[in-house]
């Protein structure tokens, strides 16, 4: 029965070693961990079988060599179980820590492995068969079942870390290891803790360390479950690599057929597999990424495929056009990584990918980047600034700075632009231009521009701005915030809450990408002028249709961009264009303001061409709260 036992447990381990020999695997080293701790037990499992025929066979064997083979074979049950903690241990520490602790805690096999030999064993009849019995047999009972406690330890004690498949499939594989060495230790003649092991390497086996799973059968590449895995063991390494990232998932904005994509991607990854140096691995959709241990492989690869499918529709891999037109050829983006040290982890690297993705997501043609250091501390900026506008939006500090506005008429400050600062921690301000396109990019904008609103109306309803003669607040709205329905609502409402006159209010607008956003700002602009609210147009001059919103929109002020105004004194078409642009604003009978004045020569420049309202530097740049309202009481009276 016993050797019967021994042999089951033996052919599931070669069988599961024969299957994780034969697939491919991308070279982490939890899989060589694994790898190692199928021989030990397989090496168990021998040893135990030849520990069973000696001991019922002693006519054959003599003492010496049957003593042999049964303190063998409860020392390879050690290393069982040693190295079965030790594999739970390579899913929860890094590969340096993982193999310090290997180290440093290997007297405890060590010391139990002594007492093994040097602790006398006896043998034992029964059910048909001889058995090992005593001390040794005891201390391998204990060794065993303090090993499986170790790790349902392990296991509760990093059951985050481990995840429930993993922390599942070791919970039952301990279970398995517990039965059986119990049934060993009570019944006697009964192996069992081997074929227990070789059950539980192969619940392991086809819920985790199946490579199978690390596959993508559709290109026959590593899927993305393996990548970060992968990409972290080398930088945590400290090795290098290289890579290439191919995305295909934007190609169905042309007209090439999809099952083509298809079958061209399979080529080049077939083609990138032939290389023994290379791994593809598949992120989502039609993304791919290649990596290589060296910058001069990676040429070779590029090389290669230039050479391969230069002469093909599929030709992105080429130095000079890559497209011959945008219906017949796939839309692509190649981003090169020739050094993976500018990146601090591993989710850096997949999140420029993405970004670029995103950049490049309105191209026409197929682009190729190469990343450097830039594209990294870009990344890290933009997440840090991303943190600065939560937290400020999470603790208040968001603020509100007012650039006051000149009317040439009334020889006085008439109102102000309201602006979005945001203060860090230090009592620093992030600068507007760094921290608006991200806002706008990521959505923040939303939270962000009500936060705004809000304060503005708070200081609308202390009544100082009017006292000192400010007539109406212009509060900007960002394009996404025009696409959002309830906006006119929302607004109305915090004007409601804070009892402020609607006439108080004027709502600068920018241009909208799309007919659809246009459409839905008219809808929210109606609502706000039933209500009371003026708009006018920002940034006049700086789009290439705001002609059409002047004429569309039912706006009162046309704000000319600062760029006009700082071209106007040196170029002669400049001059000629902003002339033009206010006599046709006067003529429709609105307002003309014009930004980014900042000498007395602009100023009286404006004036004499009619400008309404004047904004810049000369007269103040943005500030806070309290003192704008000093700023007020000191110029209202020099200005008349």
């Amino acid at each position: 029965m016993n050797i019967y036992t021994q042999c089951c447990g033996l052919v599931i381990l070669f069988i599961l070693l024969v299957f994780d020999i034969k697939h491919k695997k991308v070279g982490l080293f939890s899989e060589t961990v694994y790898l190692n701790t199928i021989l030990i037990n397989a090496l168990s499992v021998i040893i135990g079988l030849l520990s069973v025929v000696a001991l019922n066979n002693q006519d054959v064997f003599n003492g010496s060599a049957v003593l042999l083979f049964s303190k063998a074979h409860m020392i390879t049950i050690v290393m069982v179980g040693y190295t079965n903690v030790s594999y739970l241990a390579s899913s929860i520490y890094s590969r340096r820590r993982y193999l310090d602790m290997l180290v440093k805690f290997l007297w405890i096999p060590a010391v139990e492995i002594i007492a093994i030999i040097f602790t006398p064993i006896r043998y034992k009849y029964a059910f048909g068969g001889f058995y090992v019995a005593g001390a040794g047999s005891v201390i391998s009972y204990v060794t065993t079942m303090g090993y499986v406690a170790l790790c349902i330890w392990m296991v509760s004690t990093w059951r985050r870390r481990l995840g429930k498949r993993r922390r599942d499939s070791v919970i039952g594989w301990m279970i398995l290891m517990t039965v059986a060495a119990t049934m060993e230790q009570l019944v006697g003649n009964f192996y069992c803790v081997d074929f227990a092991c070789a059950l539980g390497m192969m619940i392991i086996y086809f819920t985790l360390e199946n490579p199978e799973s690390n596959m993508d059968k559709n290109y026959g590449c590593f899927n993305s479950h393996t990548l970060s895995p992968y990409m972290t063991q080398m930088m945590h390494s400290h090795e290098n690599f290289c890579m290439i990232y191919l995305s295909m998932a934007d190609a169905k904005n042309n007209d090439a057929d999809e099952e083509y994509i298809n079958d061209k991607i399979r080529q080049i990854i077939d083609y990138v597999n032939d290389f023994s140096f290379a791994k593809v691995f598949k992120l989502v959709e039609q993304e791919f990424i290649c990596i290589v241990p060296d910058e001069g492989k990676l040429q070779i690869v590029v090389s290669c495929l230039r050479n391969r499918f230069y002469y093909d529709q599929f030709n992105m891999f080429t130095d000079t056009a890559m497209v011959n037109s945008e219906s017949t050829t796939p839309k692509s983006l190649i981003v090169m990584l020739t050094d993976s040290t500018v990146a601090e982890e591993p989710d850096d690297i997949l999140r420029v990918f993405q970004t670029l993705r995103e950049t490049n997501r309105d191209n026409i043609t197929s682009t190729r980047i190469r990343l450097c250091k830039a594209h990294f501390d870009e990344l890290r900026e933009k997440e840090q600034i991303i943190r600065e506008i939560r937290e400020a939006l999470d603790k208040d500090r968001v603020e509100v700075f007012y650039q006051p506005i000149y009317s040439t008429k009334e020889k006085k400050f008439v109102s102000a632009e309201a602006l979005a600062r945001i203060r860090r921690e230090d009592n620093s301000i992030v600068p507007p231009g760094k921290f608006i396109p991200i806002a706008e990019e990521t959505g923040l904008i939303l939270k962000l521009g009500e936060r705004v609103f809000e304060k503005t109306c708070r200081f609308i309803q202390t009544g100082m701005p009017k006292q000192l003669g400010i007539q109406y607040i212009e509060v900007n709205l960002s394009v996404i915030q025009c696409e959002q329905l309830d906006l006119a609502s929302k607004y109305i409402q915090i004007m409601e809450e804070n009892q402020v006159n609607p006439h108080f209010i004027n709502l600068e607008i920018t241009e909208t990408a799309t007919i659809q956003a246009k459409r839905k700002l008219q809808q929210n602009m109606k609502t706000l002028m039933d209500y009371g609210v003026e708009f006018s147009l920002d940034d006049f001059g700086n789009g290439h249709s705001n002609l059409d919103y002047v004429i569309d929109m039912p706006v009162d002020i046309v704000k000319l961009d600062m760029s006009l105004i700082q071209a106007y004194e040196n170029e002669k078409k400049a001059k000629a264009v902003v002339q033009a642009a206010v006599r046709m604003i006067l003529d429709m009978e609105l307002n003309a303001l014009t930004e980014g004045v900042e000498t007395k020569e602009q100023l009286d420049e404006m004036e004499r061409i009619g400008v309404d309202y004047i904004q810049g530097f000369y007269f103040s740049k943005p500030i806070p709260e309290n003192e704008f309202l000093d700023f007020l009481r000191k110029h209202q009276g020099e200005a008349s």
